[in-house]
């Protein structure tokens, strides 16, 4: 688990610092600057953020990377707008995908997460835990990258969480990290250093967060058993 988690954090540090370079090689070679293609955004009123909330969602769905979506928020909207309208489509996305595993699953509704791959097996441990106190351990699971984002949404379809606790921790879950992100490709776009600095605290702060609430509600329910 570990090392899974190692190559995730491995990616999105890879994934931020392309962005970074990607930007200012924009910005100096005089193709169309991030800052002229917010503004040619904005042109388009309410339904630049509409469409870009739907294709979010299906995104999400369909597994693409969630990182990149994220800091294209930023990017296109700023940090208002882009955090809303990111929040909005990966609920969407995560919703959908876990009522389309509720309406298509087999067996009958005290089915477990199947064990037919890893990610399965970590949720079948965290079963139990989802059925006495299912906000707060989807809530964790958010905060925590223990599974990717949208393979999460799929695995939690199969355990015994109810729809009300996923959806609404869920929401909760993903914001301060979707901030984080949407922060710096807000930050990038103004090639602000500080800015830069700024958010990529509060990605290691959202990391650090998940870490510490995993392995202090992991030791209490250690202690409940």
């Amino acid at each position: 688990m570990m090392l899974s988690v190692l190559w995730r954090s491995l990616l999105a540090i890879v994934v931020i610092v392309a962005a970074v370079f990607i930007v200012i090689y924009v910005h100096r070679s005089g193709i169309i600057t991030p800052m002229a293609l917010r503004e040619l955004v904005a042109g388009y009123g309410v339904y630049a953020p509409l469409v870009y909330v739907f294709v979010y969602a299906g995104g999400v769905m369909f597994a693409l990377p969630g990182v990149a979506f994220t800091l294209t928020g930023g990017v296109l909207f700023g940090p208002l707008i882009g955090m809303v309208a990111t929040v909005v489509g990966a609920s969407i996305g995560a919703t959908g995908s876990f009522l389309l595993v509720r309406l298509f699953r087999r067996g009958d509704k005290t089915e477990r997460a199947p064990a037919t791959n890893r990610w399965h097996q970590k949720l079948a441990l965290y079963d139990a835990r989802l059925t006495r106190s299912g906000f707060l351990t989807v809530l964790i699971l958010r905060l925590t990258p223990i599974v990717p984002f949208s393979a999460l949404n799929y695995a939690l379809g199969f355990t015994s969480v109810r729809t009300r606790d996923y959806i609404f921790a869920t929401v909760l879950g993903i914001v301060p990290g979707t901030f984080a992100f949407v922060y710096f490709g807000d930050a990038i776009t103004m090639l602000k250093p500080l800015h830069i600095v700024g958010a990529l605290v509060l990605v290691g702060g959202v990391v650090l967060l998940g870490r510490y609430l995993q392995r202090h509600y992991g030791h209490h329910e250690s202690h409940k058993r």
